[in-house]
């Protein structure tokens, strides 16, 4: 499964869509990305999520300079998955913004727990080793000036190890 497919599974397990007004998303995300903001007339019941990939980065080979080939061929490459968690709300008033700030808030504090409970998705060789789905936090991404909708985001990161047989030769 694909690592996208494989956060999308994970994020719609968390319980309190409801609790913050947000539609949930039952295994699927909208992808509004290309919907331009200034598109929405009234923001009346536009709670969407969108989830998009936004690189996938090494952060660490066995074969640097100060790393070594393991005893069995093995190259182990640590990677970094990076991914967008885009939710369109209606942000007309105070409380409305306070309630979709604190659902950023208890959302990230989930990832949270779910990383301590192991429930977080596993993505590379070596689940022993497997670095946490972190979160970066949420933030307002984007407002429309002639509506009340706007874009918040939480950027989310997953440490990972893929691990290649080499045969020494090919060096």
């Amino acid at each position: 499964m694909r690592y996208i497919d494989e956060l999308r599974k994970f994020l719609v397990s968390y319980p309190r869509y409801k609790d913050y007004g947000i539609v949930p998303p039952h295994g699927e995300f909208v992808d509004f990305t290309q919907i331009s903001m200034g598109q929405f007339a009234s923001s009346d019941d536009i709670s969407q999520l969108s989830l998009q990939m936004t690189g996938n980065n090494i952060v660490r080979t066995s074969k640097d300079p100060s790393w070594d080939m393991d005893i069995l061929g093995d190259v182990s490459v640590q990677r970094q998955a990076n991914f967008m968690l885009q939710l369109l709300q209606n942000a007309g008033s105070s409380g409305e913004q306070a309630d979709t700030s604190e659902f950023l808030l208890d959302f990230t504090h989930w990832i949270d727990e779910q990383n301590i409970l192991r429930k977080a998705p596993i993505f590379g060789d070596d689940p022993l080793s497997e670095r946490t789905l972190a979160s970066g936090g949420g933030y307002l991404a984007d407002w429309a000036d002639n509506t009340t909708a706007a874009i918040y985001a939480v950027q989310l990161h997953k440490l990972y190890t893929k691990i290649y047989n080499i045969n020494e030769e090919d060096y």
